[in-house]
């Protein structure tokens, strides 16, 4: 049942804008989602209209998801993806247009609050999260309480995992987003000699027949993440590991195959349950929290007392 709607909820794919109000309960109602491109402008501009076409009375807040760094204190984008909002002051405009606060994070800090309140992470307070899909985001949580350090901490994509690797985007070597990303896997389909139109659906079927060149693309894809989640464990000791993003069930399914060696680094690792709903579910409670509406704190997946 639908609660009263709180907040709007805004997140900024790869290539789709997501929108739609978001009940206390993480129930949306009024959603849209549409292709965008890469103007900045056009974005923004899009963004208050639909915000505009949203406003009501009984909507205290917009929560805006955006790929790339933000500083969430702040409320400023460092840097961009598929669209690079770092010029655009996004906030002010959408703020001055609709007459509501607005709240800014980085669209995984924003789909693990969403989980941590309503999905897969209910009811746990240190919860590490690696989104897959052309690239790799993360979000780590701490006492209920997303971490930011000084202001991006969370870019878990960058975690070195392979010294003098494949180069990144970030201008380093090796990150866990050349290997385990979307982009790594069919550049491994390829090298492998398999037709470039694979899923890795197929994989995954055809090395649990015992097919061994798709067991070996696999291990190649998420042997590195393991690395990747075993020095979060190292680092932080969560009570679990949360996958999500367009890959992260067929890579939690995939993982069955590159187990943690050491004890040591034994953790719960599980598949996210929102789906494309994870990142506007996230910014709606987070941008209600912050402007008070439920008592609860700035960004936390911890429900309101």
């Amino acid at each position: 049942m639908h609660g009263t709607p709180l907040a709007i909820g805004v997140d900024i794919g790869g290539t789709n804008l997501r929108v739609a109000l978001v009940a206390g309960d993480g129930s949306l109602t009024a959603r849209s989602s549409e292709r965008i491109g890469t103007d900045p402008d056009a974005v923004v501009a899009r963004i208050r209209d639909l915000c505009l076409g949203l406003r009501s009375s009984a909507v205290t807040a917009i929560g805006i998801g955006v790929p790339g760094r933000v500083d969430g204190i702040r409320r400023t984008v460092l840097s961009g993806g598929y669209v690079d909002l770092s010029s655009s002051r996004i906030v002010e405009r959408v703020e001055d247009a609709v007459g509501l606060p607005v709240a800014i994070d980085n669209d995984c800090n924003m789909a693990l609050v969403a989980e941590m309140a309503v999905g897969a992470a209910r009811n746990r307070d240190d919860v590490v999260m690696f989104t897959i899909g052309t690239g790799i985001g993360g979000a780590v949580a701490l006492g209920g309480r997303i971490v930011r350090g000084t202001a991006t901490a969370g870019q878990l994509g960058h975690l070195t995992v392979s010294q003098g690797g494949e180069p990144c985007n970030c201008g380093r070597r090796g990150c866990v987003e050349t290997t385990s990303s979307g982009t790594a896997l069919g550049r491994h389909v390829r090298e492998a000699g398999l037709p470039p139109e694979t899923r890795v659906e197929d994989l995954i079927q055809a090395a649990s027949r015992g097919d061994a060149r798709c067991g070996e693309v696999l291990l190649r894809w998420v042997g590195p993440l393991r690395s990747a989640i075993d020095s979060m464990v190292a680092a932080v000791s969560p009570e679990l590991v949360l996958l999500g993003g367009g890959l992260g069930g067929a890579a939690h399914r995939a993982l069955a195959g590159a187990p943690a060696v050491s004890p040591w680094y034994r953790c719960p690792v599980g598949a996210a349950q929102l789906g494309d709903d994870a990142g506007v579910i996230g910014s709606g409670l987070a941008a209600a929290r912050a402007a008070g509406a439920d008592g609860g704190p700035a960004v936390s997946g911890k429900p309101a007392p």
